[in-house]
Order: structure tokens, then sequence, then C-alpha cells
């Protein structure tokens, strides 16, 4: 992933976003955070992110949800899950996510992610 991708966090837990937020943002300054399912679909619009970390419960809507609709309307993108419950891994896999990663996670879990080949 270059340095210049635009990244996007969508988590309605603040202290989430501040934590992806410092992680990503020393190698991927372009990065936004929203907190529900409403803003995460207008902030993909505007912002044509290439990386979305995707919490699964928000309070306006179902991450596995909007992981279809982004996978159907903008297949380049990659997702990545976030959830305290890992029993979505397999069904975020099926829908198209790109990583899942598992809460509570480390910051070396967040650069993994960030540095897989496609």
């Amino acid at each position: 992933m270059t340095n210049n991708a635009r990244i996007l966090i969508v988590d309605d837990e603040p202290e989430i976003c501040l934590l992806l937020s410092k992680i990503i943002k020393k190698s991927h300054p372009e990065t936004v955070s929203v907190n529900t399912a409403s803003a995460a679909l207008t902030a993909v619009e505007e912002l044509k992110p290439s990386l979305i970390f995707l919490d699964i419960s928000l309070p306006d809507g179902n991450g596995l949800d909007l992981l279809s609709k982004f996978t159907f309307r903008y297949p380049l993108m990659k997702v990545v899950m976030i959830s305290a419950f890992d029993k979505y891994r397999n069904t975020a896999f099926s829908i198209g996510a790109y990583a899942f990663l598992s809460k509570p996670f480390t910051k070396s879990a967040v650069t993994d992610v960030l540095t897989l080949k496609s």
C-alpha cells in the first residue's frame, strides 16, 4: 500500500478511532475517522479511500452490510473488518474482507495489515 493512500476508519468508539489514527497516520497521513454507518457511506463517496477499517457493530447499521455494499460498488477498495467477536471472521471473509482485526488489537497487527500485499 502506498504511503499516499487515503484511509477511512469507521468505529463508534472514539478511543478506537484515536488509537487507529495514531498508528496509521505515521505512515499514511491521509486518514479520516467517522463513527456511524451513514457517515461512512458519505465519506466513501467523498474520499474514495483505498483502505477502510470498519467496525461490525455501529449505532445505525451493521458493518457487514456496509462491507457488502463497498465490495460491490468499489471492488478495488480494501476493507479491514474490526470486531471483538471472532465469530464474524469467516462471514467477513466470505463477503470480501481484505483482513480481520480482533479487538483488542495490537499496534503490530495494524501495521501488518498496512503492509499486506494483495
